[in-house]
């Protein structure tokens, strides 16, 4: 039970003595900058902070660290209040931007305060599943009612952090109660914006950094975000709370609007929200072509969305937001549904049912995989190759081309759209595959074009860029209502819906993106489409589109060259000289998406800064 404990003055001057000393044994353990706030600013209160991560934040690590601050039999209250502030700073007057989050922890108002040590925080990049911590002590003062009513807060910054991903951040007061303890924490949850944004960027691409809560017994969701940079000229942003109705993180999800407000402010509260799935979009609001494209048309400004928001009904348990995983399922996995429904005491019967049905479900498993390995044998049998001789090279050809290609790309920059062009000469010429392109097609009837990509192809290559991307992000955000004009999201979205009734379609998707778009996120419903980073896994392409391995012998039948550069053909030169031109050209691509090269420099950062938050 929460109650004050005493004998913790004799560790402090541990803390204050061996601090820095503390972290050496730790992998990716460093301080970071620790504010107080209060309205009296008299009352000076010093804190420390420091960052741990995966095993080194258990309560059995830390207590070998902290001492007393863990492992207790008695503990303090949870936080009166925690807040996740959403900012996208500029770094040192680079007119690059990074996305993170002030954390904001109150010390309770309730219980004991003088026994109040300092706070234990989680924070969790929910795709990754890769826990951090931040150990905040105070280090000078033992509070009292003083600081309470001054209304003491301690701050940190988490900056930068990923780009486009949620997080997750949990807060204990230390002492620390035990994690199986209930109601001991607060919990907060934000999505990040883009990473490294640039002002030259064009405004409908901006995208908002947002944090957010739900309170079960208030049945109100509050959230809070950035307002776009002021060049942008953005003055109201359209704020959405729309509640799933099916298809939940796949590429139908269909969700009803249950509030649309436009505000001026960049924090609003949905009140009277019903038990339910969420989610909430954030937008600019133009009324006078603000959203304008690098070419400088208007366009439509991209919504920022939340992760699934879970608003549970009564008897269940408190859940507030769903966890992403990595896996290749369109629908995350919830921890949770377990929990949350009631246990049944299962009669024998029940128990032998299953059973049954599990040895049948096992022999129809074996027999669908000796008839699939036999239609296998049947096929490879009957695919005969012939025999040619070129450049004095014994190089086995396919019979005819190796199959129908349909290469759908967005009408971006003038590079993109050349090296693009280049790829598909390539890939006709020197690699002899029957080719799909819109823009070199005899025929300019669109809707035949795209009837023939999707039905009569061997594969669909959608090219990913800047441009691509956001018009599958604005489809998306309409909850798949939006019109679309562009061939890309044409092609696609008639690809996805004649996939729900023909899976031989939804394996003929692949993605590709080039050297100078790799910054760009994927979008997180197509991540299970088989992806190729060019001209980096370029072998690795072709050889799935030709139905063989990079490390059988002969991987180059289907190139005219007989040597393993087919890159050095005449195709193959103009395809690497358009791909070096939109590369340099390309300011972003000189970094990675996971490490810029940060200096050491700011007061608040540590020299570990790279290692990323």
């Amino acid at each position: 039970m929460p109650l004050g404990i005493t004998g913790c003055n004799e560790d402090m001057w541990y803390l204050n003595v061996f601090f820095l000393l503390s972290c050496i044994p730790y992998k990716s353990c460093f301080n970071l900058t620790c504010y107080s706030q209060q309205d009296n600013s008299a009352l000076k209160v010093n804190c420390i902070a420091i960052k741990y991560e995966r095993e080194n934040c258990s309560d059995n690590v830390l207590s070998t660290i902290y001492g007393a601050l863990y492992g207790q039999k008695y503990w303090a209250a949870k936080p009166h209040d925690l807040q996740l502030i959403p900012i996208q700073e500029e770094y040192l007057r680079t007119t690059r931007f990074y996305p993170g989050f002030l954390v904001v922890v109150q010390p309770p108002r309730t219980g004991f305060i003088q026994n109040i040590r300092g706070f234990h925080l989680n924070y969790e990049e929910l795709d990754k599943n890769l826990r951090k911590c931040i150990i905040i002590v105070i280090t000078n003062v033992t509070l009292d009612h003083t600081h309470r009513d001054n209304n003491l807060k301690f701050e940190i910054k988490l900056w930068p952090l990923n780009g486009n991903k949620d997080f997750s951040i949990t807060s204990w007061t230390l002492p620390k109660p035990p994690e199986s303890e209930n109601n001991t924490n607060l919990i907060r949850y934000g999505r990040t914006g883009k990473w490294k944004w640039g002002l030259t960027e064009a405004p409908r691409d901006w995208i908002t950094t947002i944090s957010y809560f739900s309170n079960i017994e208030d049945m109100y969701i509050r959230i809070w975000f950035v307002a776009a940079p002021v060049e942008y000229k953005f003055s109201q942003y359209n704020v959405l709370l729309e509640k799933i109705l099916s298809g939940e993180e796949t590429d139908f999800e269909d969700r009803i609007t249950i509030e649309d407000i436009r505000i001026s402010q960049v924090d609003y509260t949905f009140l009277n929200v019903k038990p339910g799935r969420y989610r909430i979009l954030v937008q600019p609001f133009d009324d006078n072509c603000t959203c304008k494209s690098n070419r400088n048309n208007c366009g439509q400004c991209i919504r920022t969305r939340t992760s699934v928001i879970i608003v549970p009904g009564t008897g269940e348990m408190t859940l507030a937001v769903t966890r992403r995983t990595v896996s290749l399922q369109r629908t995350s996995p919830d921890p949770m549904r377990a929990a949350l429904s009631p246990s049944i005491s299962k009669t024998p019967s029940q128990d032998i049912i299953p059973s049954v049905l599990g040895f049948i479900a096992f022999l129809l498993a074996i027999i669908i995989i000796v008839g699939c390995y036999k239609f296998y044998k049947v096929t490879e049998n009957s695919n005969s190759y012939t025999d040619v001789n070129k450049n004095k090279t014994n190089v086995k050809a396919l019979n005819g081309r190796s199959g129908t290609v349909a290469i759908v790309a967005a009408d971006d920059d003038d590079l993109h759209n050349t090296l693009v062009t280049s790829f598909v000469i390539f890939l006709q010429e020197t690699c002899k595959l029957n080719i799909l392109f819109y823009p070199l097609s005899q025929s300019k009837n669109k809707n035949r074009w795209i009837d023939n990509a999707v039905n009569k192809s061997d594969h669909m290559v959608f090219v990913l860029s800047k441009c691509s991307v956001n018009q599958y992000a604005q489809w998306v955000e309409s909850a798949y209502r939006q019109n679309n004009d562009s061939l890309f999201m044409e092609c696609l979205e008639t690809a996805l819906n004649s996939s729900i009734s023909n899976y031989d379609i939804s394996k003929k998707i692949i993605l590709v993106q080039f050297g100078h778009s790799q910054n760009i996120q994927v979008p997180f419903d197509l991540c299970n489409k088989h992806r190729y980073l060019l001209v980096k896994q370029l072998n690795a392409f072709l050889g799935h589109i030709n139905g063989f391995h990079q490390w059988e012998e002969d991987f180059n039948q289907f190139c005219d060259q007989p040597d393993n550069n087919i890159l050095a053909s005449k195709g193959g030169r103009n395809f690497i000289k358009a791909f070096k031109e939109a590369l340099e050209n390309d300011s972003d691509s000189g970094l990675s998406a996971r490490e810029p090269r940060f200096k050491s420099i700011h007061p608040n950062i540590h020299s570990k800064f790279a290692e990323m938050l």
